[in-house]
């Protein structure tokens, strides 16, 4: 279990710009700091990128539970939070993280696409109208979403196909192009060209993740 502790709202937006949470618990009030845990949530759900969050403050402050919810907050708890409080959070979070796919492929060989299965959770997609219309689907992060540069019977291209994926998202998510032609090169909105063999492409992209987060 890894556990970040910030004690400021400028702190958390600041770990939160360059990491992931599956679980962000947040107070509330922060003393005389100018934000408080409300204007955190706003930040957050702008950004679109974190996984649960649960608001907590005084049990005496009854309406917060209301107010947190209607927010956008996924939970809101009373202080002092207690073991089986959090316990039951964890729970939850580790499987809903179990079952959330790691990227999003686009690519109408059905034999990459059982590659990528094989190498860990994603959605397959075999054709560019099966992802644009199951974009109002994406309510959680996932880390990239990956495309194939040509598709057999259709107009569109990769490229064409991230500008359309990027014009309707309502979360910044990196898009790649998946190829092995040597001429490509990425362009707005492409975040870069990976190789079309799974194993590699995955690698080169913890690298670049792991590269993001440290900088």
């Amino acid at each position: 279990l890894d556990t970040t502790f910030v004690d400021s709202i400028s702190d958390l937006l600041r770990h939160c710009a360059s990491q992931s949470y599956d679980l962000l618990i947040i107070d509330i009030n922060f003393g005389d700091e100018h934000y408080d845990g409300f204007y955190a949530l706003s930040q957050l759900k702008d950004q679109d990128r974190q996984g649960f969050i649960c608001l907590h403050s005084d049990a005496a402050i009854l309406n917060y539970q209301k107010t947190a919810l209607l927010a956008g907050a996924d939970l809101f708890l009373p202080k002092p939070l207690t073991p089986s409080h959090l316990d039951k959070l964890f729970q939850s979070c580790q499987a809903a993280s179990e079952k959330r796919e790691r990227f999003w492929i686009v690519d109408d060989d059905p034999f990459f696409l059982s590659m990528w299965a094989e190498q860990c959770s994603v959605r397959c997609f075999h054709r560019p109208d099966d992802i644009l219309l199951a974009l109002a689907e994406l309510n959680h992060y996932v880390e990239a979403i990956i495309l194939d540069y040509t598709f057999d019977g259709e107009d569109i291209d990769g490229f064409s196909l991230a500008v359309e994926i990027d014009s309707r998202l309502h979360r910044k998510t990196p898009i790649y192009i998946c190829s092995n032609r040597s001429d490509l090169k990425a362009r707005m909105p492409i975040a870069g060209i990976l190789p079309k063999d799974p194993d590699q492409a995955i690698t080169l992209l913890e690298q670049r993740f792991k590269t993001h987060s440290d900088s």
